[in-house]
Formats: C-alpha cells, sequence, structure tokens
C-alpha cells in the first residue's frame, strides 16, 4: 500500500483515511476539470449556435436583398423589352372617323391601336355614319368639327399625343372650299383643346365609282394640302383597300377584311412609314386624232399617282365622226401620240385594256372593252363588244362614242 501523507504513519486507519482524503481531493478535482471543459463546450457550442444563427440571419437578409434586385432586374428587363417592342407605350390617340370605323364588327380604329401596342385605355374612337370633313350630303352633326366640339374626351386632354382624322369617302363631290374650311376648323380646334397632339389626316377611302369624274382626285388633293397648310401630316391609307374585292357591292364601303387592311395600313403610318403616293393628279393625254377618230372633241385621261407606282387607269371619252364603221376585235389607228401616257411607250410597247360603253350610232349601246397600244408613235384601239345574246362579239357598224371607264379595272388587275 502506497502512503502519501504523514508518513510514517503511527497505524493503519490514519493512513487509509488519509489516503481516502487524498483521492477525494483528486477527484473533486478532476470532477471540476471535466464540469470546467463541459461548462467551456457548452460556452462554444453556446457560442457557434449564436454565430450560426446570426450567419442565418445574414444569409437570410443577404437572399432578400439578391431577391429583390433579381426581381428589379426582371422588372426592369421586361419593362425594356416591352418599351423596345412597343414604341409606343406613351403615347395617347384620339380617332375621329365615318362609319368605316365599325364594319361587321371590324373597328379598324381600335385595331390599328392593337396593332400599335395600346391598351384601350390609351386610346378612344369617336365615329358617325357618313362623316366627313364637309360631307356631300351635308348635315352639321356629320362634320368632324361638330363631332369634336361635342365630344367627352376619356383621356387627358393634355396627355394626347396624336389626332387621327380618318375617312374621306362622304367628303367625295363636296366642294373644294368646303373641305379646306372643315380641315382649318378642326386643325384650330385640335390646336387649342389638345395642345400636344400630333394632328393626322387620313385618306381612309377609295371609289373607283367617282374616279373618272374627278372628285375623288380632289378630296385626295385637298386633304394633302390643306393638312400640309395646317402642320398635319396627310397620308394615304386607302391604298390599302385598292381593289374591288375588298369593297362591297355599294362599290364605296369596304368588307371586314378591308377594315383590317385599313387598320394595319393606319397603324404603319402612325409608325413613320410612308406611302410612296405623292401627288394624285388628272393627266390628259394629248394626241392629234385621225380618222375615224373625230378630230376635235376626244381626250384620254391617264388618272395617275405620282411618286408611285400604281397605275389608277385611263377614262374619257372617244368621238368617232359616226361615219366610218368601226372593225371590231382588231387594232385600228385612232391618232399620233403627242406626249408621254403612263404605263405606255413607243420603246416597250405595254396594251391597257379598260372597260367601256360603246354607243352606236342611232342610239344602241353595248358594254364592251377597250385595248390600247402605242406603235411606233401611233396611238391604237381594239374595241370589242359583247353580244349579250349570242355571248360573242358584236359585227363592225358605225360607231358614235366610246366612254372609257379605266380605274377600277385597272386597279383590279394589278392588286388582284
Amino acid at each position: 500500500m502506497a502512503l502519501y501523507q504523514n508518513y510514517p504513519y503511527t497505524d493503519l486507519q490514519t493512513a487509509n483515511l488519509d489516503y481516502l482524503l487524498l483521492q477525494t481531493k483528486t477527484n473533486t478535482e478532476s470532477i471540476q476539470t471535466t464540469n470546467n471543459r463541459v461548462t467551456a463546450n457548452a460556452n462554444a457550442i453556446s457560442a457557434n449556435a449564436s454565430a450560426i444563427s446570426t450567419e442565418a440571419a445574414t444569409r437570410d437578409h443577404s437572399d432578400r436583398v439578391l431577391q429583390d434586385q433579381i426581381n428589379g432586374i426582371i422588372a426592369g428587363t421586361a419593362q425594356v423589352a416591352d418599351r423596345r417592342l412597343n414604341v409606343n407605350y406613351k403615347r395617347r390617340v384620339l380617332f375621329l372617323a365615318d362609319n368605316f370605323a365599325n364594319i361587321d364588327s371590324v373597328e379598324y380604329c381600335a385595331l390599328a391601336a392593337r396593332y400599335l401596342g395600346l391598351p384601350t385605355a390609351y386610346y378612344q374612337v369617336i365615329y358617325r355614319q357618313g362623316a366627313g370633313f364637309h360631307p356631300a350630303s351635308y348635315a352639321a352633326s356629320r362634320t368632324f368639327a361638330n363631332m369634336l366640339s361635342g365630344a367627352t374626351l376619356e383621356i387627358d386632354s393634355d396627355k394626347i399625343t396624336d389626332v387621327v382624322f380618318t375617312a374621306g369617302a362622304y367628303d367625295v363631290s363636296a366642294a373644294t372650299a368646303d373641305i379646306a374650311d372643315g380641315i382649318n376648323t378642326c386643325c384650330d380646334w385640335v390646336k387649342n383643346n389638345i395642345p400636344n397632339a400630333r394632328i393626322w389626316i387620313l385618306l381612309a377611302a377609295w371609289r373607283p365609282d367617282k374616279h373618272e369624274s374627278n372628285d375623288f382626285i380632289n378630296v385626295y388633293n385637298t386633304y394633302r394640302l390643306y393638312a400640309a397648310a395646317n402642320g398635319a401630316t396627310f397620308d394615304y391609307s386607302g391604298i390599302a383597300i385598292h381593289s374591288t374585292a375588298l369593297l362591297d357591292n355599294t362599290r364605296m364601303t369596304p368588307t371586314a377584311a378591308g377594315c383590317r387592311n385599313l387598320a394595319f395600313a393606319t397603324a404603319q403610318i402612325l409608325c413613320g412609314s410612308e406611302s410612296s403616293l405623292i401627288e394624285l393628279r388628272r393627266q390628259a393625254v394629248t394626241f392629234t386624232p385621225s380618222a375615224p377618230l373625230s378630230s376635235t372633241t376626244s381626250e384620254f385621261i391617264d388618272n395617275r399617282l405620282y411618286g408611285g407606282t400604281v397605275f389608277v387607269g385611263i377614262n374619257g371619252r372617244l368621238n368617232f365622226d359616226n361615219t366610218t364603221n368601226v372593225q371590231l376585235t382588231v387594232w385600228i389607228d385612232i391618232g399620233t401620240v403627242t406626249s408621254a401616257m403612263f404605263a405606255m411607250s413607243t420603246t416597250n410597247p405595254q396594251q391597257i385594256v379598260v372597260p367601256c360603253v360603246i354607243n352606236y350610232t342611232g342610239g344602241a349601246h353595248a358594254a364592251g372593252t377597250a385595248a390600247f397600244r402605242i406603235v411606233g408613235n401611233v396611238l391604237q384601239c381594239n374595241l370589242r363588244a359583247v353580244n349579250l345574246s349570242t355571248g360573242g362579239w358584236y359585227a363592225a357598224q358605225p360607231v358614235s362614242t366610246v366612254q372609257l371607264y379605266g380605274a377600277g379595272a385597272a386597279l383590279d388587275a394589278i392588286y388582284n
């Protein structure tokens, strides 16, 4: 037995007691050491837990900040992308139109606005049956000036960026001065009441029945000239319906398909696309008539679109001498050309075929076709008259006059 205290011991009991006391002290120190270690470990664990909690909170905050940044980037990118795709996001448009604005449930002004990417709150359409700057069947309630002055604007007038007048069919046959006065009045009203708006005047019509009378051309040029005089932008959206297939049986009102064409053309124009048209005019083709044509009263009218490539057609009247049989279905010389004809030249002969009514001496008449060509400098004509009884062609007989109706047929040949 090992003895550690008070050696030499005088008795065994004292030695054992001393040993037990020493062991107790050692064990107590060991327990205290262990307890200190446990406490230190607990403190370390607590510190680690606190650090982990702090780190978790920091990470959560960082994650939220990062997510906010990501959301901001996504939103910003979407907004930028939307603005890149829709350059019209700041536009507010007021349309004034005739009843073409709603044909067979196709609202072409509203459709044009949707093509521009505008929500419904960003545009307003005001339309009325038979409307125009000065409709030929005049009624004050159908004028754009009246529609403007009585309108309740659904958009703040200071925020309207574009006022679009789109019509024209009902202004055909109106006097130039009346149309001009209507344009001036409307432009003045817009400038005074919608000061930040750009004014557009779009001729959204085609009247093949009026080309030969020059009325449609008058509307075209009046719109164009007085739009310029008032600082407005003119264009001819009606080019989009230059086909009788896009008009109903009135030869005036567009079909639903025609309205969709007008909508697309209107949106293109408002986005900055311009038609190639510069000026529409009637060009008299001068030539020296030769027998069997009368030498004094015959004239061609060559309607053309200057600045574009669209041939509108030849119309006018050929007056014959009433004594010479006109040989139908063969080419006959009718004169010497002294001025250029659109789509016809001496170097590259090209036939122009137009519908006509052939009036015979004695009053009878027949529907037919008149073809024209230039050979050298000689203008030749080939007349065909339909015999409805037989389905063939009439034989040669004295012809009084030939009335030419070239506008519609020539355009149909191009656009259909």
